[in-house]
C-alpha cells in the first residue's frame, strides 16, 4: 500500500510540475523539455505561438475572473482540437499558447490552427459585447537555435496583429 500511495503522490507531483492548472495545457517547463528533446534528436516540427487578441482590454472591461474564463475556454477549445490528433498545447505565458506539431502533424498545422481560430471567434460569451479572437505565428523548425525560432515565430505573430488580428501568419 505504501508503494502504491507513493506512486500516486509521485504522479500528482509530476502533473503539478508539468501542467498549467488554469488552462489544463502543459506548462512552459514541459514545453522547454519537449522541444529540447525534438531538437536534440533532430526531429522535424512546426511551432505556433497563439496570443489572445486584446486580452488586457478583456481584463480591464470584464475583470480578471472573466479573463481567466476566457483563457480556460480558449485553451480547452485548442486542446479539444489538438489532443485527439496527438498535438500538444502549452501555456507559454500570460495569454499566449505554444503548439508543437511534430512529425506527421506538421502538414495539418495550418488546418488545425485555423479550425481553432474560427471556433474561438464564433463562440458566444455570456458577457454582453465580449468578442474573443486570437492571432498566431507559425514556422517550421529550420535547425536554428530555439531562441531564433521563437523570435521568428513571434515576429510572424506580431505581423498577424499588425495586419488586423484574428489571423494566422506563417513564416517561410
Amino acid at each position: 500500500k505504501a508503494i502504491e500511495s507513493n506512486k500516486a503522490r509521485e504522479q500528482v507531483y509530476f502533473r503539478q510540475a508539468t501542467l498549467d492548472e488554469l488552462t489544463g495545457c502543459k506548462n512552459r517547463r514541459a514545453f522547454e523539455s519537449d522541444i529540447a528533446s525534438l531538437m536534440d534528436n533532430h526531429q522535424p516540427f512546426t511551432l505556433a505561438l497563439v496570443d489572445i487578441d486584446n486580452f488586457k482590454s478583456i481584463n480591464d472591461t470584464w475583470g480578471h475572473l472573466c479573463g481567466d474564463i476566457v483563457l480556460r475556454n480558449v485553451a480547452r477549445k485548442g486542446i479539444k482540437i489538438m489532443q485527439p490528433v496527438g498535438v500538444t498545447s502549452y501555456r507559454f505565458g500570460g495569454e499566449e499558447f505554444a503548439i508543437i506539431f511534430s512529425g506527421d502533424h506538421q502538414c495539418s498545422a495550418d488546418i488545425l490552427l485555423e479550425r481553432w481560430r474560427i471556433q474561438v471567434a464564433q463562440r458566444t460569451w455570456r458577457e454582453e459585447g465580449l468578442q474573443v479572437t486570437f492571432s498566431a505565428g507559425v514556422a517550421d523548425w529550420g535547425m536554428e537555435m530555439l531562441e531564433q525560432l521563437i523570435m521568428k515565430v513571434d515576429e510572424a505573430l506580431y505581423t498577424a496583429k499588425k495586419l488586423g488580428k484574428n489571423r494566422i501568419q506563417r513564416v517561410g
